[in-house]
């Protein structure tokens, strides 16, 4: 998986936030989201944005294992994300 499907499956959790708010699964949102932009790619990631969307994730309560399936990266690089110093 590149860098860039990675930040594609994160943009789509944030957007489908509502759906996984309302008993949605969170990989289920993430992927109908990537089936309907089939082919999105992101001409620029940043770490740190990428930080700042999977900490607005966590604030809004998504489960930090939620978060690791549906970006497809382990659980571990996940907590690194989020314990790194703003």
């Amino acid at each position: 998986m590149t860098e860039q499907q990675t930040m594609t499956q994160l943009d789509a959790l944030i957007i489908t936030m509502e759906q996984v708010r309302q008993g949605r699964d969170a990989v289920e949102a993430a992927h109908e989201y990537l089936r309907r932009f089939e082919g999105a790619t992101v001409r620029s990631v940043r770490p740190q944005s990428i930080k700042r969307q999977v900490l607005r994730l966590a604030a809004r309560g998504v489960e930090k294992i939620h978060i690791a399936q549906s970006l497809n990266i382990t659980l571990r690089r996940v907590e690194q994300i989020l314990s790194e110093d703003h």
